[in-house]
């Protein structure tokens, strides 16, 4: 398995299910760095703090893409999975095609021989870090290629994040929200409860005072999610409400989360580090259509 490290998995668990994780670029103050060599979670929020502007992520080059599945292909495999980013807020998927079609057309004989598989999650951070580690346990356990694909499918068309942040700074500075919003939502003590779902972020209600943030993210995720599924919390420097968030949704679903997960770059430089969300399991929305 390979994926983009957007996904935020920890590195033990990346190490222990054998996933390659490929560090995305990110220029910070003019510096070139990149996620997970440079800095990885709690530091990245130092550095956040520290910059005279908002640092920037881009996608891993075409070229870097074809020279790692070149790399397993020359290895002997016959089939590679890379799970992107969400591909309405970044290249990192068409980048990937991109280097696919490039190693096939340096190596032929490679389009057989090694099937490259390029999946766009729809979504950021451990909603689909959560399906990645899940692809590469059946790996490992020795299921096919088709069956991990059939899963992820089945995943990524259900998967849904509620999120909200405790300060709109960084949601002015990047753009998400405008200047005259984030004065008036902080003079009011406004907090926006957001979702992503197959890719689009809205917000879906706006909650007066921090209390109010957890009890309205697991509202959403008690009525969204499919029940027994598995989920998982996220959190920026805001560990303690990341603590509450956990300990109310194992009492709203019953059983604990799978985790509790540090967010990464890619949602913090338009976020800020304090932000907690939840990442749940919905109804499967393609094959609910008719």
């Amino acid at each position: 398995m390979i994926t983009d490290s957007a996904c935020d998995i920890p590195f033990d668990l990346a190490a222990e299910w054998d996933i390659d994780v490929l560090p995305i670029p990110i220029t910070v103050d003019g510096r070139a760095c990149f996620e997970r060599v440079d800095f990885a979670f709690e530091s990245f929020y130092e550095v956040l703090a520290g910059t005279s502007s908002i640092p920037a992520t881009s996608h891993i080059t075409s070229v870097a893409f074809c020279e790692k599945f070149r790399e397993y292909y020359e290895q002997g495999y016959t089939d590679l999975i890379f799970v992107a980013i969400n591909s309405k807020g970044s290249e990192m998927y068409n980048a990937a095609k991109m280097g696919r079609e490039q190693l096939y057309d340096d190596c032929p004989e490679a389009k057989e021989a090694c099937k490259i598989h390029i999946i766009d999650s729809k979504n950021y951070t451990m909603s689909y870090g959560m399906a990645v580690i899940r692809a590469a346990q059946m790996a490992q356990k020795g299921a096919e290629a088709a069956d991990i694909l059939d899963y992820l499918e089945d995943y990524f068309d259900s998967a849904e994040i509620y999120f909200s942040v405790y300060a709109l700074d960084y949601a002015k500075k990047s753009g998400r929200i405008s200047a005259a919003a984030a004065f008036m939502g902080e003079m009011l003590g406004l907090r926006p409860i957001m979702s992503i779902i197959d890719g689009e972020i809205k917000i879906i209600e706006k909650v007066r005072g921090d209390k109010n943030v957890v009890p309205a993210l697991v509202k959403y995720a008690k009525e969204r999610a499919v029940p027994s599924t598995p989920y998982c919390v996220m959190q920026g420097v805001t560990k303690e409400e990341g603590g509450e968030l956990a300990q109310r949704m194992e009492k709203a679903f019953g059983f604990a989360p799978y985790g509790r997960f540090q967010v990464g770059a890619a949602i913090t430089i338009n976020s800020g580090p304090k932000v907690v969300a939840v990442c749940i399991t919905g109804k499967n929305r393609k094959k609910g259509r008719g």
